[in-house]
């Protein structure tokens, strides 16, 4: 893949972690690694931002199933 220099930053907020271990998230994409204050709305290369983006799409996504599996009559024995 080709690495895109011209690309603008895109805003990201990472929001603060809710046990309080984490003052920072850790992303990374092809092998370049971030460090994002979490709290602070921060500029980041674009595909860092998607990367994070789709993360937190999936988390929820598993969420969903798992709260439906937990609803569903035979899962609870």
């Amino acid at each position: 893949m080709a690495e895109q220099k011209n690309v603008k930053p895109e805003e990201l907020l990472v929001p603060l972690d809710p046990n309080g271990s984490s003052e920072t998230a850790f992303l990374c994409v092809n092998g370049k690694n971030l460090l994002v204050k979490r709290g602070e709305s921060v500029a980041v290369p674009a595909a860092f931002a998607e990367v994070y983006r789709n993360a937190q799409m999936q988390q929820k996504a598993a969420l969903q199933v798992q709260r439906a599996a937990m609803s569903h009559p035979s899962a609870v024995r």
